[in-house]
């Protein structure tokens, strides 16, 4: 299922129509791969897509040891695309090794871009979801996230 997931990412990146330089992003989430808080660390990828020039859609995917995370989500910039503080509300999905849950996960942050094509951005997630999947006592759950994108 993993595996398919994947593919399914990466196989988007193709297949979008990328009419301006930078309508697309893929990246990572830096602090998800270190944060031993998060199922031990995760691995993970990001695919941004622009809708407007003040909002976007993001799909991500997460893998730890015990959970898998996809989560889709609409963002929206108080400035401009890639440029400035957003906001995020979306979906999560997360399986884990014997529960699968369906959550609602929202964020605030803020993007720059550090370099022509390199996009820096962090922000404050919460997540409302059954609380035992991720090991936390009570929900809403709150992550801090710092992502690092190549924008095309």
């Amino acid at each position: 299922m993993k595996r398919v997931i994947v593919s399914t990412l990466a196989a988007l990146v193709f297949l979008l129509p990328a009419t301006a330089s930078a309508n697309n992003a893929i990246g990572t989430d830096v602090v998800r791969i270190f944060d031993r808080n998060q199922d031990d660390g995760m691995m993970n990828i990001i695919f941004q897509h622009a809708l407007t020039r003040t909002s976007a859609i993001k799909a991500s995917f997460a893998s730890g040891e015990d959970l898998t995370v996809l989560e889709l989500t609409y963002k929206a910039y108080n400035q401009r695309y890639q440029n400035g503080t957003y906001y995020e509300l979306g979906g999560m999905y997360v399986d884990g090794d014997d529960d699968t849950e369906i959550g609602f996960s929202a964020a605030v942050g803020y993007e720059t871009s550090i370099a022509r094509n390199i996009i820096l951005g962090g922000a404050v997630q919460m997540v409302m979801i059954e609380e035992e999947i991720f090991g936390y006592a009570e929900s809403p759950i709150f992550f801090p996230r710092l992502h690092v994108m190549f924008a095309f």
